[in-house]
């Protein structure tokens, strides 16, 4: 077996294939990535292994693995894929495919953020920032002109005495232990 495989549980694998047939079939869109390739059937097995351990993991954390991959044209690792097609098949030849597929999605999620805030284009972007940043000037100067004090949105922490620098240094004690705690 390969050091990158875990070990094929063929019960919990044909449930687990079952169900997302039916997921697939509620839903119209693939669930998983084995169904975005041509692979073997011993591939396909590790595939759905792989997959049922990270659904769960991810779960665990509040994420939902399916969304992340589903071939649904709106899913992370779907619009990288629509972008750039030769990124199925590396993930596809990849020793895990599962985990290659989750860090392409996880690793576009600051781009696709920023686009969906900004835009794609280099003026729609310009002017988006320059509107959130004149909104936020705004907002600071009416709140100046009305008195209300403003807390930063991320204070910093480093301007305050830390709790030994507040305290009174001791005297220095002298004696046992026993001299100190009267025993």
């Amino acid at each position: 077996m390969d050091k990158n495989q875990l070990p094929v549980n063929k019960a919990e694998d044909e449930a687990n294939a079952e169900l997302m047939q039916k997921v697939s079939a509620r839903s119209g869109v693939s669930e998983t990535i084995s169904d975005d390739a041509e692979i073997s059937e011993e591939k396909r097995q590790m595939i759905a292994t792989v997959e049922r351990l990270v659904r769960e993991t991810l779960a665990i954390f509040g994420m939902d693995y399916d969304a992340l991959i589903r071939m649904d044209g709106k899913s992370l690792y779907a619009r990288v894929v629509s972008r750039r097609p030769e990124v199925l098949e590396a993930v596809m030849a990849d020793a895990n495919p599962v985990l290659a597929a989750l860090k392409i999605a996880v690793g576009f999620q600051p781009y696709a953020e920023f686009v969906e805030k900004y835009g794609d284009e280099p003026e729609a972007i310009k002017k988006a920032i320059r509107e959130e940043v004149l909104a936020e000037m705004k907002q600071a100067r009416s709140a100046q002109e009305s008195g209300v004090v403003q807390t930063p949105t991320n204070p910093s922490f480093s301007g305050q005495k830390s709790p030994q620098n507040s305290v009174k240094k001791s005297q220095k004690a002298t004696g046992t232990l026993a001299d100190i705690f009267g025993k």
